[in-house]
């Protein structure tokens, strides 16, 4: 909690994070191409595919820690496109 508190993202440091992501256009890269245009409202580059996303989450690797790449694409990475693929209308608007 001391850590976190001093050098922490904070409460809703996560949350920021993500959002960040998606504003800046890199978090719909996580769940592969093509980019699931009925939820984001920002597009990816032209001609992005699997393998501008492996060297997205290898970039993404690069701070050092498997924590940090995992605790930020981890769940989204693994756990979204089945969603986005698969799931009910309902999950998808209460998950996507």
């Amino acid at each position: 909690q001391k850590w976190n508190e001093n050098y922490g993202p904070g409460e809703n440091g996560y949350r920021e994070v993500l959002t960040k992501m998606y504003k800046d256009s890199i978090m719909p890269a996580c769940v592969g191409a093509p980019w699931p245009k009925q939820f984001v409202d920002v597009q990816g580059p032209p001609g992005f595919d699997a393998f501008h996303e492996l060297i997205f989450i290898d970039e993404m690797s690069r701070c050092g820690s498997g924590g940090v790449t995992w605790g930020f694409l981890g769940g989204i990475t693994i756990g979204l496109p089945p969603v986005i693929h698969f799931g009910s209308e309902e999950l998808k608007r209460r998950v996507v």
